[in-house]
């Protein structure tokens, strides 16, 4: 698979401004943009319940989903795995956003 540089090289032959082409593609590092900070709340998934969980319940897999919005301070989905068997410090309503202060150790 080629990397950036090289795809970019490959790219330049064909193209007969190179200034307006690197302008237009980027540096091929991705970041978050000013632009963007609203609407990644939006676009974004949580770590969410469920279902209605009681406090000191022991979460596993099956009650969590993955659902949107992602409000700042919530638990993406990569952290999911951290969660299962940690006990609840709170009671949690359905489709509520997992926090990582909702749960113990």
């Amino acid at each position: 698979m080629q990397g950036y540089a090289q795809r970019l090289k490959i790219t330049e032959t064909a193209v007969d401004d190179r200034e307006a082409l690197h302008c237009a593609i980027g540096d091929g590092v991705k970041r978050l943009e000013a632009n963007e900070t609203n609407t990644v709340i939006v676009q974004r998934r949580a770590i969410c319940a469920a279902r209605a969980l009681p406090r000191q319940h022991a979460l596993a897999a099956n009650d969590l989903v993955v659902l949107r919005p992602c409000p700042p301070g919530a638990l993406p989905p990569y952290r999911w795995p951290e969660l299962v068997g940690r006990r609840l410090r709170r009671d949690l309503a359905a489709g509520e956003n997992v926090l990582p202060g909702d749960v113990e150790g």
